[in-house]
């Protein structure tokens, strides 16, 4: 059974569906984007779900890619503040017409010195995803996350606090895996 939670503010009626004329359509060829579990990564049928559980979880495809980079960029913003000799070495694009905007620990071609490449790599030995993040994104970390942070809030909103649990595990929301997710 999936469990639909809702905060006690004012609930949105939410259309029916009816089949391929909403959220998840099946195309010609089949395909279509999985459904899954965030935290244990069973996938699911879009009929195991109501229209309103649907709906929900194509929100949810929407507001978590936000919210997963909202957290790598707070940590790497954390980061450069803990260990600002790295700050600005470790320039991943070097000819960039905007190298200052272009501030990552990534270990992408770069001329660093290995002192400074082992220094990285101990900054985030406890947060590989962190440094798999930094290793292949180069932007300013501070003005992303504001940006970042906004769009979250604006697909929380429209969320109005529900969210499909996960009936396997009962830890995490389902959501149409649109995106990277993992």
């Amino acid at each position: 059974m999936f469990r639909l939670l809702t905060w006690p503010s004012p609930y949105y009626e939410i259309d029916p569906e009816s089949p391929n004329e909403g959220i998840v359509n099946q195309p010609r060829d089949g395909g279509i984007f999985p459904i899954k579990c965030i935290a244990c990564k069973r996938e699911f049928a879009p009929a195991d779900f109501t229209s309103e559980q649907m709906q929900v979880i194509d929100l949810w495809g929407w507001y978590y890619p936000f919210e997963k980079e909202r957290s790598l960029l707070q940590r790497a913003v954390a980061l450069r503040q803990r260990h600002r000799g790295l700050q600005g070495e470790a320039d991943a694009k070097l000819h960039s017409p905007h190298r200052d905007l272009n501030q990552t620990f990534g270990e992408m071609a770069d001329p660093r010195s290995e002192s400074t490449k082992n220094q990285f790599k101990e900054a985030t030995v406890d947060d590989p995803e962190l440094r798999q993040f930094l290793s292949t994104h180069s932007c300013n970390y501070e003005g992303r996350l504001e940006w970042v942070r906004e769009t979250a809030e604006k697909r929380a909103q429209k969320l109005n606090g529900r969210v499909v649990i996960c009936p396997i595990c009962g830890e995490g929301p389902v959501t149409i895996r649109n995106h990277d997710l993992d």
